[in-house]
């Protein structure tokens, strides 16, 4: 069996994501200002909607349903190898401490 398969390999930059977000929420300094429990109560429920909109198909309502992109290998492709890049530029640095601390900036 072949466990490798394009769908499984594109989630994988959002899995290193989750775990770093998870250990990073491990060593966060306590909270100065907390949020009121109706704005948590708005914003949880706005993410969770947001979240069933990207990751459900029942819910493809309207100009939801409509493609922007042609369904093709080669687009699929690019879109992983895009997301790898974009995370390789964006937590490269982060997670293997070369960050560039500028003088001047706190």
């Amino acid at each position: 069996m072949n466990f490798v398969t394009l769908s499984n390999l594109e989630m994988v930059p959002w899995y290193a994501a989750g775990i770093y977000w998870a250990l990073s929420a491990l060593r966060v300094k306590p909270t100065k200002v907390t949020e009121g429990p109706s704005d948590r109560l708005l914003h949880t429920g706005l993410m969770a909607l947001a979240f069933l909109l990207l990751s459900s198909h029942t819910l493809d309502l309207g100009p939801l349903a409509l493609r922007f992109v042609p369904e093709n290998a080669w687009v699929r492709t690019s879109g992983v190898l895009l997301t790898f890049r974009g995370w390789n530029c964006d937590l490269g640095p982060i997670l293997f401490g070369s960050v560039l601390e500028r003088p001047g900036h706190a």
